[in-house]
């Protein structure tokens, strides 16, 4: 069987282009893949990183110039609080100063919500005197901020 020679290149060509088109598929697939997988992991943050909340004993409160600080110990010994000073926001400062020396002088435990892996001083998010209301109050309002820190992010991809 003969084969002309314009029939072996027009063979080739469209080889040429099959493998070309194939080729430019699968990259733009890998390149589509690639670019979701980033949006996600940017899109979803750790779960280790909302503030967990604590029930407490203050030990120490120091409210400086700048800054104000308080040591706290967990009432379940928690070992992340060993000799850790936390601080307050500055904002919120002299009202988490007050209840901080209020639980200090009546020996009342406290409920905070706080990454205790956050740096030297770790700031404390929310602080209040430990009656089974604020508890259940301080868990409804870390378990919001989650939920709003995550509606926020996925909005922002919308």
């Amino acid at each position: 069987m003969l084969v002309s020679k314009d029939s072996k290149r027009r063979n080739v060509k469209m080889k040429s282009k099959k493998c070309l088109t194939v080729l430019t598929t699968t990259a733009l697939s890998v390149l589509t893949v690639l670019a979701l997988c980033s949006m996600a992991a940017q899109s979803v943050p750790p779960l280790d990183t909302a503030p967990a909340g604590y029930a407490c004993k203050i030990t120490r409160a120091n409210a400086g110039l700048s800054d104000s600080y308080v040591k706290l110990t967990t009432l379940d010994g928690n070992p992340c609080f060993a000799l850790k000073w936390f601080r307050l926001p500055k904002e919120q400062a002299s009202e988490m100063m007050d209840k901080a020396t209020q639980a200090l002088r009546g020996g009342q435990p406290l409920y905070v919500h706080v990454d205790v892996h956050e740096g030297v001083f770790p700031q404390i998010q929310t602080l209040g005197l430990n009656t089974e209301n604020t508890s259940a109050a301080h868990q409804q309002r870390g378990l919001l901020q989650i939920c709003q820190t995550v509606g926020a992010k996925c909005r922002a991809l919308l």
